[in-house]
């Protein structure tokens, strides 16, 4: 059973991987389709996949402005870590190598070829006749491609993409064929480093746990918590944040014990009342 996580440029044969990796390893793809999937099991109203957390892209100035920044990032880290939880998974792309960072036994992989060759086979890869028209395509997507991810990345981990200290293994398909890289791959997942053990179980279920609850508050609609911060050690809760009244505090408490797993929770949310007006 193995937690791999991958990032991949455009034209790097990264997605030929991932699929047949997945295969071999009999894990489960989280693709973005399937990511998407498991994003609507939080009943999410009007949930859309082209925005940035969900399309791998920053956003624009005008979406940053846009409370539902923060509603997408927890979304994301809670199906991320619910997958990964779950173990025998291949997650591509999502900054999931970021996101499971902390975790030891996850193995995390980045897959790259050289940027010619990778016009190459994005050119391979349309049905354009004219091939000066092809190549220009080509080099626009791969551009753009490493534009947004990079972008992406910076915008939700501040972190930059392309550095190797993020990544357990690179493999550059430039002479590394899929074949070989699935082969080097699931050798390496059988390796003891890459086994779980009792305190990167509980630091990723922590993590798990935690995510899960903070969706679960944050659509809820009989909940509203300013400052929303949940975090779990041990598989201890801790609520922390500010309401309005002593009832919106029970009633977050509420739904955070409903959700599976939750066993001991700490709530150290705030009541502050409104100021009072007029005087």
């Amino acid at each position: 059973m193995a937690v791999v996580t991958m990032s991949s440029e455009l034209g790097s044969e990264g997605e030929q991987i991932a699929r047949a990796l997945a295969e071999r390893l009999g894990a489960r793809l989280v693709d973005p389709p399937a990511l998407f999937d498991a994003v609507r099991d939080y009943d999410a109203p009007n949930l859309r996949p082209n925005v940035p957390e969900l399309a791998e892209r920053a956003p624009t100035l005008w979406e940053r402005l846009n409370e539902e920044r923060r509603r997408y990032s927890v979304l994301l880290r809670a199906v991320i870590y619910r997958f990964a939880d779950e173990d025998n998974c291949v997650i591509v792309g999502h900054g999931g190598g970021m996101l499971l960072r902390g975790v030891r036994h996850v193995l995390k992989l980045k897959i790259i070829a050289p940027r010619d060759l990778r016009v190459q086979r994005v050119m391979a890869s349309t049905e354009m006749r004219d091939p000066t028209a092809a190549r220009a395509a080509a080099e626009d997507a791969v551009r753009r491609a490493d534009r947004d991810r990079a972008r992406y990345i910076r915008y939700l981990f501040n972190v930059d993409w392309a550095d190797p200290a993020s990544y357990d293994l690179v493999i550059n398909t430039r002479t590394i064929s899929v074949v070989s890289a699935v082969e080097l791959v699931t050798a390496l997942t059988a390796r003891p480093e890459y086994q779980p053990t009792g305190e990167s179980l509980t630091v990723l279920r922590d993590l798990a746990l935690s995510s899960q609850v903070e969706a679960a508050l944050m659509h809820d609609p009989n909940v509203w918590v300013e400052n929303l911060r949940v975090t779990a050690r041990g598989g201890e809760l801790t609520l922390s944040g500010q309401v309005l009244a002593e009832e919106d505090r029970d009633a977050a408490e509420a739904s955070a014990r409903a959700v599976a797993g939750v066993r001991v929770i700490r709530n150290e949310i705030a009541v502050q009342p409104p100021p009072l007006t007029g005087m």
